[in-house]
């Protein structure tokens, strides 16, 4: 971008299916896969991870870098639907997308855009991803799934090696919520304390008694359950973005195109790093580089 390159497609990631963005797999910082031993990244990870099952995360708290939960918890695992299009009244807009009509008071009307836009609680993350940074050295933190004994006893968890590390920073354990606090800035990522976990648990537990969750509603998804019995665990939520559809805008020859639509010679891009595809993966990267090697050796001189 610095010599001129634009961009194509960044758009393209907010209509897509993210089932699996946030992983089935925790304690370990590739969460994508389920690598054991003898395998040859996994000198590299450390752990294989905790696999977890759809109903798995009603036994967990999820908190962000300063212990404070920002989820429904089981909604970490959900798919979310394309966003509205065509639209029209079926998806909750007043005309078709195509038909919109600039200034038509119903484009702003309350009630059409509740109904335009589902609130799901990636919105919740994403305002609280910075909490605890200041201007201007904002940073995003871990996020950590807090548990308990109790958790292991109701679904089976097993956290011994190698599905949990105690040297990879992405596993830890304590006999009490503040010593687990403490814990946690041993990871590498933790620039913040944690200091709000106690209060966290605390009316986490509260909720439970109450059989209410006012904070992310979650008692209409699954049971909700105390955690009180040490010993206590934090395990690293590692989300994945497992593929890209915006990159550097190319030609039909793979080549970069510049900010005003022309083509910045000698610079080629293909697969993930090119942007306006719909499509991810091997077969990306082998066709834009089969066509960019190709428009390589046509060049003259």
């Amino acid at each position: 971008m610095r010599i001129g390159a634009t961009l194509a497609g960044m758009q393209q990631n907010l209509g897509t299916n993210i089932t699996g963005h946030i992983p089935t797999r925790i304690a370990t910082f590739d969460s994508y896969t389920d690598m054991l031993p003898g395998h040859p990244t996994f000198s590299y990870r450390g752990s294989t991870g905790i696999t977890l099952g759809s109903s798995s995360y009603e036994h967990l708290v999820a908190v962000n870098q300063v212990g404070k939960r920002f989820y429904n918890e089981m909604a970490l695992g959900s798919s979310y639907p394309t966003p509205v299009w065509p639209g029209g009244k079926s998806a909750g807009s007043p005309t078709s997308s195509m038909d919109h009509v600039q200034g038509d008071w119903r484009n702003c009307s309350p009630d059409w855009v509740r109904q335009m836009y589902n609130k799901y609680s990636h919105i919740d993350a994403a305002i609280a991803m910075n909490e605890g940074s200041t201007a201007p050295d904002f940073y995003s933190g871990p996020l950590w799934a807090i548990f308990d004994a109790g958790t292991l006893d109701r679904d089976g968890w097993d956290i011994s090696f190698p599905f949990t590390s105690d040297k990879n920073g992405t596993f830890f354990t304590a006999d009490t919520i503040e010593d687990l606090m403490v814990k946690l800035t041993q990871y590498r990522y933790q620039r913040v304390p944690a200091k709000h976990l106690k209060e966290t648990i605390d009316k986490w537990n509260s909720y439970v008694d109450g059989g209410k969750d006012p904070d992310f509603a979650r008692e209409a998804d699954a049971p909700m359950h105390k955690i009180d019995t040490p010993p206590f665990y934090a395990a690293l939520i590692a989300p994945i973005w497992h593929d890209s559809y915006g990159g550097l805008r190319i030609s039909g020859k793979a080549e970069v195109i510049d900010l005003e639509g022309n083509v910045i010679p000698g610079l080629f891009a293909g697969g993930e790093a090119s942007g306006g595809g719909q499509q991810h993966g091997l077969g990306r990267c082998l066709v834009h580089g089969y066509i960019a090697g190709n428009s390589i050796v046509q060049m003259k001189g």
